[in-house]
């Protein structure tokens, strides 16, 4: 019974210790560590995409130039008067289902 009361004793002192000493916290500049790191390490992740929109941009530039001229080319008025014109017309207007119907066509 002594032992057990001894034993006791001596597991409070020590909780008592454990208790009384102050407890230990992050560093005073950890925060700002910890942030640093983070953006250290999306910027080793992130990759340079930076030569993309210009090259879209010029895709883009070139194709939208392509259409006008083919465009201009296909709908210019030849000598061949304005039949072959209606013509080329109707033709662009099938391939696209541009042609109005009426309900009379039906």
């Amino acid at each position: 019974m002594k032992n057990k009361l001894k034993t006791e004793e001596e597991i409070s002192k020590t909780l008592n210790i454990l208790d009384s000493e102050p407890q230990n916290g992050p560093g005073e500049y950890f925060e700002t560590r910890l942030y640093a790191k983070i953006r250290q390490e999306n910027n080793i992740n992130r990759v340079n995409y930076g030569w993309l929109r210009p090259a879209f941009t010029a895709t883009l530039v070139l194709l939208l130039t392509a259409n006008v001229l083919t465009a201009l080319n296909y709908f210019r008025d030849d000598s061949s008067g304005s039949a072959v014109r209606e013509t080329k017309i109707s033709k662009v207007a099938e391939s696209y289902n541009l042609i109005n119907y009426s309900i009379y066509n039906y």
